[in-house]
């Protein structure tokens, strides 16, 4: 197909495109990764250059005018970068986006482009395999800004390199699934009768991070190590069925859930909302259950004591109790790898 004259590039051009289905030759950076709580920008290639020849951005809407079939050429002092990102389906996520227990945190962060001294907000945000093409003169900083929960951090869109700020554990944090399965039982008396109590607490997620909804960025040299707990007793089934006495069980986190450290170190879970037991069926939400750790912590011991709220229930009216036989502590290794 014949080509036409090159399309030359306005000296102060700066977009992100859609790069849905194109993938730009360039350098795979070696770093080109900027993280937050909500969002990750990770940088797939990069490149410097004169000229893109048609076959290079026929699938990206570049100008109003018609570029197809031509070169598109750097400005006369300029050069043209080439920047895209990833195009994994999981590239953009933030150790916060889409989670369950993500009550009380909000997605606001922005995404800024920097020419110089003229910063553009990306409206709407940068998507998987977006492109940025930007023609800047030798020594003008071109770079990507992301902003979220008050932090801003920098990365060059020339070669990928990063500005990091905040903690560094927003860059290696983990999510895993812990192996923790509590079982017990308690015996609650009044009025001559007793009742059993089988207690049941599980994580099925736990989460490693700077930051968390609700309590912000953890203290220098710190970090959230958060539980999602599940948590059912069965203490007024039976009272539903005819029995004469029926028990409520609600659980206290900071009372409940110890985190034991290798130097024997103990930290109890942070104060808040606390783990809520259901009766005869399954909790679907989980409780995040949190606790302040060294930034640098790999394995503990997680002991739990069941603690909180006991309330018998005899003619549907409740009264406070307490346990006559509490369920027994139990203790579960807790390895961030």
């Amino acid at each position: 197909m014949p080509t036409g004259p090159p399309f030359a590039m306005p000296a102060d051009y700066a977009q992100s495109l859609n790069g849905g289905g194109v993938d730009l030759s360039g350098t795979q950076p070696a770093d080109g990764v900027l993280r937050s709580p909500f969002m990750q920008l990770k940088l797939k290639r990069t490149r410097v250059t004169d000229r893109l020849e048609p076959l290079e951005h026929e699938h990206l809407r570049v100008s109003d005018e018609d570029t197809a079939n031509r070169a598109l050429v750097a400005a006369p002092g300029h050069r043209l970068v080439v920047a895209q990102l990833d195009t994994g389906p999981q590239s953009m996520n933030g150790s916060w986006s889409k989670d369950p227990m993500m009550e009380g945190g909000t997605d606001k962060a922005e995404v800024r482009l920097v020419v110089g001294d003229r910063r553009q907000l990306l409206t709407p945000r940068p998507t998987i395999g977006t492109i940025f093409l930007v023609s800047a003169a030798d020594g003008v900083p071109v770079r990507l800004e992301l902003t979220d929960q008050g932090i801003t951090q920098q990365m060059d869109l020339r070669t990928g390199a990063t500005v990091h700020a905040g903690s560094a554990v927003l860059y290696h944090g983990d999510i895993n699934r812990p192996s923790v399965g509590y079982a017990g039982t308690g015996t609650v008396t009044r009025g001559g009768a007793t009742v059993q109590v089988n207690v049941k607490i599980s994580a099925g997620r736990m989460v490693f991070e700077a930051w968390a909804p609700g309590v912000g960025w953890a203290k220098p040299g710190r970090a959230w190590l958060i539980l999602g707990v599940t948590a059912t007793s069965d203490g007024f089934d039976g009272y539903t069925k005819g029995g004469t006495l029926g028990v409520f069980f609600d659980i206290q986190n900071s009372s409940t859930y110890t985190l034991v450290l290798p130097g024997g170190q103990q930290i109890r879970a942070r104060a808040g909302k606390d783990s809520t037991t259901t009766f005869g069926g399954t909790y679907s939400s989980a409780t995040p259950v949190m606790f302040d750790v060294p930034d640098s912590l790999r394995t503990a011991t997680l002991h739990i004591a069941p603690s909180g709220t006991v309330e018998a229930v005899q003619r549907d009216v409740r009264y406070p109790s307490n346990w006559a036989k509490a369920p027994a502590a139990q203790d579960f290794p807790i390895d961030l790898g």
